[in-house]
């Protein structure tokens, strides 16, 4: 994957629910409603934004496409592994069968 050419040289990631994705307090009663929290290199915070415990979150305009942001990583090129968490609208994990809905995806960046 090419790094983009921007300060955070992010990329945008897609990523599909049967969940609605909103933005976070927006979902109401909706159980089917929350949003994604994403961290790069997610076993540990060294891609984190500073001062928070994520690299990007879609809770402030929801949708599919969140921004991957390689820039604060100590090394944005090489190999890196993208997390992904399903929040509710109060930023809890959703759980079904008792585990948080989360999935990683290995990427290469350039």
């Amino acid at each position: 994957m090419q790094l983009g050419s921007d300060a955070e040289r992010s990329i945008g990631v897609v990523v599909q629910s049967n969940y609605r994705l909103l933005a976070a307090g927006q979902c109401g009663g909706d159980k089917r409603c929350g949003h994604i929290h994403m961290k790069i290199d997610p076993e540990g915070d060294s891609c984190n934004l500073p001062g928070r415990p994520y690299n990007s979150m879609n809770s402030d305009f929801g949708g599919e496409l969140i921004k991957a942001r390689f820039g604060p990583c100590p090394s944005p090129t090489g190999e890196h592994v993208i997390g992904i968490l399903l929040a509710d609208d109060q930023h809890k994990p959703v759980l079904v069968d008792g585990k948080p809905v989360t999935r990683l995806v290995k990427v290469t960046t350039r």
